[in-house]
């Protein structure tokens, strides 16, 4: 038998901007365990929209000297994923 559905992660990146509203809203859910609502715009004709619930699993900066900030997080799908 199959069981449960788990619709799985999501992962992508980013430039760190502190000052950025959402950034900071991420931040903060990953702190607070807070369930969210995102949605995920396809770049096919459309375009195709995916959303879902989900809680910041990771919010990771990296980066080197003299170079840019890099931002990862990873959200933990929780649900189902709707496309439209």
């Amino acid at each position: 038998l199959m069981g449960l559905q788990d619709e799985g992660e999501f992962t992508f990146e980013a430039n760190l901007v502190p000052s950025n509203a959402q950034q900071s809203g991420l931040r903060t859910d990953r702190t607070n365990a807070t369930l969210r609502n995102f949605k995920l715009l396809l770049t096919d004709v459309g375009p195709t929209t995916l959303s879902f619930s989900a809680y910041v699993k990771e919010f990771k900066i990296s980066g080197g000297v003299d170079d840019k900030i890099n931002l990862n997080v990873t959200l933990r799908i929780s649900g189902a994923v709707t496309w439209a």
